[in-house]
This record gives C-alpha cells, sequence and structure tokens, in this order.
C-alpha cells in the first residue's frame, strides 16, 4: 500500500511539474493549456475584477444624488469632476483586468496576435477595462475597448455586447448617429443572443439614447421592454420612475401618475419615494372631487420629521392643487412658503419662483412676472432644461416692463 501512495504521489508532482511548466506558455494552444488558463483567468482574474467593479459602481450611485426636478438618467455615471473621486477604485480594476489579459492570452506563435477565444474569459476583461473608462469618463478610451470586443471577438454573445457597450459610451459622447446605426445593426442581426439580459441591456441602452434626443415615445417603448425584462427591484423602481417621467413630458399625467404609484412598491430609496408621492398629488384631477383626501395626506407629510427637507416640495403640491381649485390666492401663498423653505434645494425654489411668474403672467402682471422670472434665473443652473427659452422670456418681459415704467413715468 505504501508503494502504491508513493507512486501515486510522483505521479501527482510530475503532473504539477508538467502542468507548471506549460503554464508559462502562451503561444500553445493546447487542450491542457487552455483549460489552465481559462480556470485561472475566471477565477483568479475576472471574478474579482467583476466584484470590484461592481463595488465600485455602488459607490458612484451612493455618492450621486438624483434630482427630482429634471428628467433622471438610465444609467448612473459620475460627472467629469465627481469622476477624479473614483479615478483610484477604477484604475485598480483596469489594473486587474489588465493583469488577466497579459498572463492569460494566448497568442498564435506566428503572427504575435491573440487567438480569439482560446481563452474565453479575456474579451469579458477587456468590457471591464471599457467599463471603467466609462466610469472615469474617458469615454474614447472606453469605446477603444468596447469597438475591440466586437470586432475580434466572433461569438455572438462577445460581439454584441461590446456593441452594447459601444451605444452607452456613444450615448455619452453625443455621437447619436452613430448609435442610432448601431441599434439598428443589433435590430436586423440574425445571431444576437435570445437571453433576457442581452435583451434587457440592449432595450435600456436604446431608450438612453432617444431619451438624450427627445424622442419620448419611442423611449417609452424601449423602457418598457428593458421593465419588463429587469428583475433587481431598486433598478426596476428606477426605470419605471423615468417612465412616468416621460409620460409626464408627453401630458399624459393619467399614466404618468399610474406608474409614480408602483414606484413606492419596490422599495426604493426614501427621497425617490417621496418624490414619486409629491408626483401624484400633484397630478391631482379637480373632476375626481378628492382634494380632501390628498390635502389631508400632504399636511400630515409636512408634521413628519424625516420631510423637514422636503417641505418645500408639499408647499409646491399644495399650490397646484390650490390652483386647481381656482384659488389663486392661497396657490400664491403656498409658493412663497414653499420658496422660504428651499434652503438646500435651489432646482425647486427656481420652479416656485417660475410658477408664480407663470400665475403672474397669465393675469397679465407682467411686472411681477418679471420680478419671479429675474428670481428664477438667478438660481437655475446654465444645462437646465429650456434655460435659454426661459432667459429669452425673462429678457423679453424685461426689456416690456422697462417701456411700461417709461411710459408710466412720462404719464406722471
Amino acid at each position: 500500500m505504501t508503494g502504491t501512495k508513493d507512486s501515486f504521489f510522483a505521479h501527482m508532482m510530475l503532473f504539477l511539474i508538467a502542468l507548471f511548466a506549460v503554464s508559462c506558455s502562451q503561444t500553445k494552444n493546447t487542450l491542457m493549456l487552455r483549460g489552465w488558463h481559462n480556470m485561472n483567468a475566471r477565477y483568479n482574474g475576472y471574478f474579482y475584477s467583476k466584484e470590484n467593479l461592481k463595488e465600485s459602481a455602488k459607490k458612484v450611485e451612493k455618492a450621486t444624488k438624483d434630482d427630482f426636478t429634471r428628467l433622471l438618467p438610465v444609467f448612473v455615471y459620475p460627472d467629469n469632476e465627481s469622476a477624479k473621486n473614483f479615478y483610484n477604485d477604477f484604475d485598480n480594476n483596469i489594473k486587474k483586468s489588465s493583469i488577466v489579459i497579459q498572463r492569460h492570452v494566448i497568442m498564435n506563435p506566428k503572427s504575435k496576435l491573440e487567438i480569439p477565444n482560446a481563452c474565453r474569459w479575456i474579451d469579458e476583461n477587456y468590457l471591464l477595462i471599457g467599463q471603467s473608462h466609462l466610469y472615469k469618463r474617458d469615454l474614447f478610451s472606453a469605446l477603444e475597448a468596447f469597438e475591440y470586443v466586437a470586432k475580434v471577438y466572433p461569438q455572438p454573445k462577445a460581439k454584441y455586447a461590446g456593441k452594447i457597450w459601444m451605444i452607452r459610451a456613444d450615448n455619452e459622447i453625443g455621437s447619436f448617429s452613430l448609435s442610432e446605426e448601431l441599434i439598428d445593426e443589433i435590430r436586423a442581426a440574425k445571431d444576437f443572443p435570445k437571453e433576457r439580459s442581452y435583451e434587457r441591456e440592449f432595450a435600456l441602452a436604446s431608450a438612453d439614447l432617444y431619451i438624450k434626443r427627445e424622442d419620448y415615445p419611442q423611449a417609452i417603448k424601449q423602457l418598457t421592454k428593458g421593465i419588463a425584462l429587469t428583475r433587481d427591484k431598486l433598478a426596476k423602481a428606477r426605470y419605471i420612475y423615468i417612465l412616468a417621467q416621460l409620460h409626464e413630458k408627453l401630458g399624459d399625467t393619467q399614466k404618468a401618475s399610474m406608474y409614480y404609484s408602483m414606484v413606492s412598491k419596490l422599495h426604493p430609496s426614501y427621497d425617490m419615494t417621496f418624490s414619486a408621492q409629491i408626483k401624484r398629488a400633484r397630478f391631482y384631477d379637480v373632476g375626481e372631487g378628492d382634494s380632501k383626501r390628498i390635502k389631508k395626506q400632504l399636511m400630515r407629510m409636512l408634521k413628519d420629521d424625516k420631510n423637514k427637507d422636503y417641505r418645500d416640495q408639499i408647499y409646491y403640491a399644495l399650490a397646484e392643487i390650490a390652483y386647481k381649485e381656482n384659488d389663486v390666492p392661497t396657490a400664491m401663498d403656498y409658493l412663497s412658503t414653499a420658496i422660504k423653505e428651499s434652503v438646500n434645494n435651489n432646482s425647486q425654489k427656481a420652479l416656485a419662483y417660475l410658477r408664480k411668474g407663470d400665475i403672474y403672467f397669465d393675469r397679465p402682471d407682467y411686472k411681477r412676472a418679471q420680478a419671479n422670472y429675474d428670481s428664477a434665473m438667478t438660481i437655475l443652473p446654465n444645462d437646465y432644461p429650456d434655460y435659454k427659452v426661459l432667459e429669452t422670456k425673462k429678457n423679453s418681459l424685461t426689456a416690456l416692463v422697462t417701456n411700461l415704467n417709461v411710459i408710466s413715468y412720462e404719464d406722471s
């Protein structure tokens, strides 16, 4: 028995020595060598790099505060300035995946070029490198990595993963025509993987493009597909909230209200849940005759200490209800209170000023309308939607009020 054991261990040692010897070679495409590289590339490299990327992306999401006064983005990336805070995280991800590629890619000994799919995890690591560059806002490096995967790896899963991420990168760059070409190409493809994850990611990347192009009907169509294929509750809540916003943009407040009501059932962040509730209250239909219940709910929310930082939004919703009930003085009082309560939320404060300006403009009381538009414009950032339209309106009113003051002075 001892001799048998010694013989067994001797054979195992010889096998391990042989395995170690071939492991150093990246120019031999043998079954045993491929198995060794695949195992190590997957479990010692790709797995840890992917997990690190997930953790880094979660850090970005936690650090990014959504502005619910605007249309939320489908995908959460840092902006160019805040991306600098995450350079180390994503650089580490790039380094880990680069080491996997360096150690486990199998090369053709004659051409010195990679043999695609000889090691099945190399393409995945290129995708991780591209995604890390995307989060760093190094967009062209990201696009280069995705394009390499789409061109070099013939298997449909690798090829189309690369193309879907190319769409996302082009969307961020602003190359919308290139994104559109890729979308058309994928739709016409017969070998596109018929798997939930691929169809979901394609639908979401397409929705992202159409939102950026302000083609909201197409965005709704694609986002609805993406929602149906999404299992993660927090992600689904975000997409449904955006879907509600898109219907709101198109003036369909009934559908918007319906989707906003679905958000809280998925238990997202308190900010999103609160915002969805406020939006529903603002869409109250006078014809339904249920304003007492909604106003009572809003008053109860005002008394809740955890809503201390959201009182400006509650007063704004109360103002909307009062205005719909033709109680303009009360609506104006609520808007003034909303402005006073907006300490840390300039977007909401600006909305209250704009709403007061609109109401004065409709009276018409151009002097007060101009004053409120002017106050709003001093707060709104330059990238606010319709900023130039609002600026033009404010400037026109300023000129009008100046002339009215001249006429009033001369008459006196």
